[in-house]
């Protein structure tokens, strides 16, 4: 049953990093607002919430509702790739505003004896 669940844990960390790679890849083209669309769309499809959400939340309360320290981590990079994006744009305090969620999301996870 472990061998299953670190398979499961293994298949995640891989799509993420291609899914990272993909968004990356759209900025460095200067496709950002596809980069944005692809974050919002990996959002849902790797942890089931829209990407505003993690803003609206305190990060205690953010954990809590991912369920999981992975997808909590997914979530801190998610916002990571975000703040790249918006920095991209021109758009500096909003990037500054995904970058401090994504480590206030670490911190957290770091509080609750939970290791990146």
């Amino acid at each position: 049953m472990a061998s299953v669940n670190q398979d499961y844990i293994i298949r995640m960390i891989e799509e993420l990093g291609a899914f990272l790679r993909r968004v990356r890849d759209l900025i460095r083209l200067g496709r950002v607002q596809d980069a944005l669309a692809e974050i919002q769309a990996g959002a849902q499809s790797f942890v089931g919430m829209d990407v505003k959400l993690f803003s609206l939340l305190d990060a205690r309360t953010l954990v809590a509702q991912l369920g999981s320290s992975e997808k909590a981590s997914l979530v801190a990079a998610l916002l990571t790739a975000q703040a790249e994006a918006l920095e991209s744009l021109g758009e500096p305090e909003q990037a500054q505003s995904a970058r401090s969620r994504a480590l206030e999301l670490y911190l957290e996870l770091q509080l609750c004896g939970t290791p990146r």
